[in-house]
């Protein structure tokens, strides 16, 4: 699978440029590392967020605010320098999707596939390893799963990988019969 799709839009050609410098540095699998830390940061610094989206805090505010961030984590001076980037760019509001691009093309690039799931419950450890254990066997590649619940959706499930999506939820199928009903109306 191309990881194409992964760097278009400027926060992919962002990811892609970072994930070449790391690869030029031989430091890749360290800095996906080091994003999954930042990813952490994002997911539980609500003053972090607020540093980074809020378009008051001027050019040098956040650099300094993200540099010491990287200097706490002990960040690579490659993911440092980036970060310094993205703050003169005026582009932190999107590192979290700076992120996913990146561990996207990550996992593109060692034939791992990203897929997203989408079902009207959380599903169990064992329900998540049979799809993963089932979806490797019919795609012929590893499988990271990230898993979302919906529960408009009423049952079953939507499978997404990049651009395709395989939908049999209840809630689809409802609309799909309605939909035929009318037209023979």
């Amino acid at each position: 699978m191309s990881d194409v799709s992964y760097y278009s839009g400027f926060a992919g050609r962002y990811a892609l440029a970072l994930y070449e410098l790391a690869e030029d540095s031989n430091i890749v699998d360290k800095v996906s590392e080091e994003l999954l830390v930042l990813k952490n940061v994002i997911d539980k610094s609500k003053d972090f967020v607020k540093l980074i989206k809020n378009p008051v805090f001027g050019r040098d505010d956040q650099a300094n605010g993200v540099l010491a961030v990287a200097k706490n984590y002990e960040l690579s001076k490659t993911l440092k320098n980036f970060l310094g980037l993205l703050a003169q760019n005026r582009r932190l509001f999107a590192l979290p999707e700076i992120i996913n691009s990146f561990e996207n093309i990550y996992a593109s690039r060692n034939g791992q596939l990203t897929v997203v799931v989408t079902s009207a419950i959380n599903l169990t450890e064992i329900q998540q390893q049979l799809l993963i254990e089932t979806l490797e066997k019919c795609l012929g590649s590893k499988i990271d799963m990230i898993t979302n619940t919906d529960p408009d959706m009423l049952g079953g499930l939507t499978v997404s990988m990049g651009s395709r999506m395989f939908d049999s939820s209840v809630k689809s199928k409802i609309k799909r019969l309605g939909l035929s009903m009318k037209g023979n109306a």
